[in-house]
């Protein structure tokens, strides 16, 4: 009886409008599981939009909000053909995101996470954090074909990547590799300081045995 009475009221509004009484009937539907169709009588989903245009969309209104009252979620045909998803918050500047038939996400500021679960690696720059010889790693890579902590192709084509862990992930090898760079700075520094006073005391002692010929031809 409701959906018989929603019915009716949508139909008699949309008459109103101009629309014809086939637009009118496909305005807003619900069916007998409860799905709603809006511009169609047959919904497939809870929420079934559908229009004889290019595209497809529907919009989230926060008239209260100060700024970007509103924000729309598309569905339009793209080049070839092929389609795409936008979510847009309308403040004139275009979506801030899109995926295209090929599954690219496209963003245009960028991706950002955060919360405080994130164990971001500053750990690794801790008095007491235990840096891999070079040497480990070394035989690491020999024996495994991939870095350690970074997951292998093998794991990836399984499990699949987790963004978030691998850009941490990323970050702690970046770290580990300052480490050993400056380690590796410390170890030039002391032999450029050897080698500087190896040539002073080479010099010192070729000054010395030039002085000795020197007095030895002079007799």
């Amino acid at each position: 009886m409701l959906n018989s009475r929603l019915v009716l009221l949508t139909v008699m509004l949309a008459l109103a409008t101009g629309a014809t009484l086939s637009q009118a009937q496909d305005a807003l539907f619900v069916n007998s599981d409860g799905n709603v169709g809006v511009g169609t009588n047959t919904p497939g989903a809870p929420l079934t939009v559908s229009t004889t245009e290019t595209y497809s969309y529907f919009r989230i209104e926060a008239l209260g909000a100060p700024v970007n009252v509103s924000a729309d979620m598309t569905f339009t045909a793209g080049p070839n053909g092929n389609g795409e998803y936008r979510i847009n918050v309308v403040d004139g500047d275009g979506p801030e995101m899109r995926v295209d038939a090929e599954g690219f996400v496209i963003a245009t500021a960028g991706f950002k996470v955060g919360g405080t679960t994130l164990n971001v690696p500053d750990y690794v720059f801790e008095p007491d954090y235990s840096l891999l010889p070079l040497s480990e790693v070394a035989a690491f890579i020999e024996a495994n074909r991939h870095l350690p902590d970074v997951p292998s192709a093998a794991d990836v084509a399984r499990e699949g990547l987790d963004m978030t862990g691998m850009q941490l992930t990323l970050l702690k090898k970046v770290e580990e590799l300052t480490l050993y760079t400056l380690a590796q700075e410390e170890v030039i520094a002391d032999l450029q300081r050897t080698l500087a006073d190896e040539r002073a005391r080479t010099q010192a002692a070729l000054e010395v045995l030039n002085h000795r010929l020197n007095s030895i031809d002079g007799r």
